[in-house]
């Protein structure tokens, strides 16, 4: 099934029916590797998002490979290589990153990390986000990337936070880590830190807008809009949808 980057959201849906149907699927591209500069992003993150797994063939290098696998869908990203040791230094790469992404409009940005400092490096990055941009920011984390005990997770900085947290209860200290983060757009930052119920105003906007009377009234699904809000606003998809639902009087 060809799913170039006009494919429309019928044949996403019919992907992820197979998927969840209990299907396996392969992602393929006629040269170079799926979603990096390619179709197939938007249906690796509403495969996260419906908690398929997704998982890459192995590839050239980490960097490239965890990217193909994010759903994030950016071509422009910088990589900075393993992520600062010290706290001090790490607010300080945070810093470099917001100065250079609102410079240059890169918002993605990957690094390697030890097992030993994964956890506290991923709790000093939200941290150094704050609650505006930590609140909203994307995340993909992978550990093992290709090999047996491969773990890839995908979603919201602070989902994906609490989720090592609980894997590295469980599992310890071990393998080789590498993750990406990204930044939400500049222009909708400033209306986010300071109104985090924005999202919530064009949701309903999408869901409620009308023409000139009852009859025109634009129709379009609570999945549809959930997916173009979460898409611009980087809000979790399920956090969305279910927003949509109660706007819809679908739920209460």
């Amino acid at each position: 099934m060809r799913l170039d980057a006009h494919a429309d959201a019928g044949r996403l849906e019919q992907a992820l029916q197979w998927l969840e149907a209990g299907e396996n699927l392969a992602l393929v591209t006629d040269a170079g590797t799926p979603a990096i500069s390619d179709p197939g992003s938007e249906l690796v993150r509403l495969a996260h998002e419906s908690g398929i797994r997704v998982t890459p063939i192995p590839g050239a290098s980490a960097v490239t490979t965890l990217l193909s696998v994010s759903g994030f869908g950016e071509t422009a990203f910088s990589f900075r290589g393993f992520f600062p040791r010290k706290p001090s230094e790490r607010a300080s790469e945070v810093s470099a990153v917001l100065k250079a992404s609102a410079l240059s409009g890169t918002r993605l940005h990957v690094w390697f990390e030890s097992p030993q400092r994964m956890l506290a490096a991923i709790g000093d990055l939200s941290a150094a986000l704050g609650d505006g941009l930590g609140e909203h920011a994307r995340l993909c984390a992978a550990k093992e990337l290709t090999k047996l005990h491969e773990k890839i997770w995908a979603g919201s900085l602070r989902a994906v936070l609490e989720e090592l947290r609980a894997h590295f209860a469980e599992e310890g200290e071990l393998g080789e880590w590498c993750f990406a983060l990204l930044l939400p757009p500049t222009d909708a930052r400033v209306s986010r830190t300071g109104d985090s119920s924005d999202w919530v105003k064009a949701l309903r906007c999408l869901l409620e807008n009308a023409g000139e009377n009852e009859s025109q009234k634009a129709r379009i699904s609570a999945s549809e809009a959930a997916r173009r809000v979460s898409q611009y606003f980087g809000t979790p998809k399920r956090e969305v949808y279910e927003m949509a639902l109660r706007i819809s009087g679908k739920k209460t």
